[in-house]
């Protein structure tokens, strides 16, 4: 397990629903920002890892070096913040995915197995056993939850939770080095159940029936190759970038994907797809960033400032 967590933590630092039509006559996508929260002179954020917005517009972050998670109004006023250094309940020792749904707030913490809950007030409700590395994570309006772990041995790799430990034992790779670093990646699933997955470490892009039949595979980097080395520490070859680093789905269920290290402009590069793989068009972040939201209302969030700073921006499009 000490090997396994410093495997998680290279990568780491290394690196709703949706309608069925498509704006299929992008011709570019612009950005306009409409709100900033956070400068690198103020300690109103640490290091940002993650964001989730509610119904209302409140914004939900996760800020892993102040071992908390915060709770913004539609101005960008801090409501709340919960946390500190620990291993209790309500606590954290690098909290780095954040999820909403249904008044509730779902929290991932890369050094603590499991998903920690909460109320959209941010008081701790209770805690959600897993007993392998979440990558990613994903709950539905029915409640459902869905993670992602490299060690999962299905493709995707990607298990809904329903709180039986044996259920989830079994679907473990007996060798988890076989295949870890290909199943690692980001998911979102639609309205009617599909999976759409991106690999982290691959030019693997596809889409999933609710089945988990194969749909489509794309490659956007003509099947790019990303540089590994070997880590003493790990006893294992480890990537040292990334292809792809996040998705997320627009209000016409169009398909953002997040590049990585190998794009063309590093971890601002966003590839613009539509339901059936066909890409549309690509647009550039203002700043690098690892994480990609869009919220219900179409406005889309992401990293700046080294961490510091979020960015708020309302979605343009230029139609052919």
């Amino acid at each position: 397990m000490k090997k396994l967590k410093i495997i998680i933590t290279l990568i780491f630092f290394g690196i709703i629903t949706q309608p069925r039509f498509c704006l299929t006559a992008i011709k570019s996508i612009q950005l306009k920002e409409i709100l900033s929260i956070g400068t690198l002179s103020d300690d109103l954020i640490f290091f940002l890892t993650s964001v989730a917005v509610d119904e209302k517009g409140f914004i939900y972050l996760t800020d892993s070096m102040d071992y908390s998670i915060k709770k913004f109004d539609q101005k960008g006023m801090l409501i709340k913040k919960t946390g500190r250094k620990g291993q209790g309940p309500g606590e954290f020792l690098f909290p780095v995915i954040i999820e909403y749904c249904n008044g509730t707030v779902y929290i991932v913490d890369q050094n603590r197995p499991g998903i920690q809950v909460f109320d959209d007030n941010l008081n701790y409700k209770t805690h959600v056993s897993f007993n392998a590395p979440i990558f990613d994570l994903e709950v539905l309006n029915n409640g459902r939850i869905f993670v992602l772990s490299p060690l999962l041995s299905e493709l995707p790799p990607i298990l809904q939770i329903n709180g039986n430990k044996s259920a989830i034992l079994d679907s473990l790779m007996e060798n988890p080095r076989e295949g870890y670093w290909k199943s690692n990646g980001k998911f979102e699933i639609d309205s009617q159940g599909n999976i759409f997955f991106v690999a982290s470490f691959e030019d693997n892009i596809a889409k999933f029936d609710k089945e988990r039949k194969l749909i489509w595979k794309k490659t956007l980097l003509g099947g790019r190759m990303v540089k590994q080395k070997y880590s003493q520490a790990a006893k294992l070859t480890i990537p040292t970038e990334m292809i792809y680093k996040d998705i997320a789905f627009d209000k016409f269920g169009n398909i953002y994907i997040l590049g990585g290290h190998v794009a063309e402009h590093r971890s601002r590069d966003v590839y613009v797809l539509d339901n059936n793989g066909n890409h549309l068009t690509t647009f550039m972040l203002q700043e690098p960033s690892h994480f990609l939201y869009i919220d219900n209302k179409n406005f889309l969030y992401s990293k700046a400032a080294e961490g510091t700073t979020l960015k708020k921006y309302s979605i343009e499009y230029v139609e052919k």
